[in-house]
């Protein structure tokens, strides 16, 4: 379906959102771990959400959203971002983009082949950051297929 040249397909609606982070913030409050900052960007890397739950850290605030950032202009998971820069040797820096990080936490949202977006989280241990985003990813996928 396309609206004004835009594949709507190949794009994250505030419907989708809407629903990805609810459910975020459902499996967040349930599994007994801390709260967190989520992020989620379109797929140029653009802001489209942020929320920062009750008692996430300050710091989670900047790592969501540049998670996020950085698996829609990586296309990857942050966690695989990680795994590439140290097996290549590669200094982050060389990417010259000081938004990009590689701390465990953003997962693309890829559709049809498509990357449409990212989610960054933030506020636990890495791991648990990068789980968490790949749960919230896995579950707006079955939605939207």
């Amino acid at each position: 379906m396309q609206e004004g040249g835009i594949d709507l397909k190949q794009v994250l609606s505030m419907d989708s959102i809407n629903i990805l982070t609810s459910r975020i913030v459902e499996m967040a409050l349930s599994d007994g771990k801390p709260p967190v900052s989520m992020a989620v960007c379109d797929n140029h890397g653009f802001l489209m959400y942020f929320l920062r739950m009750d008692g996430a850290p300050i710091r989670s605030i900047e790592l969501a959203k540049n998670k996020a950032y950085t698996a829609s202009r990586m296309g990857t998971t942050t966690e695989a971002f990680h795994k590439r820069l140290s097996e290549e040797q590669l200094n982050i820096n060389y990417f010259c983009d000081s938004c990009l990080t590689a701390m465990p936490g953003g997962t693309p949202v890829v559709l049809n082949n498509g990357l449409i977006g990212a989610v960054g989280i933030s506020g636990r241990c890495p791991k648990d950051d990068q789980e968490l985003a790949d749960k919230a990813v896995t579950l707006i996928l079955q939605k939207l297929e």
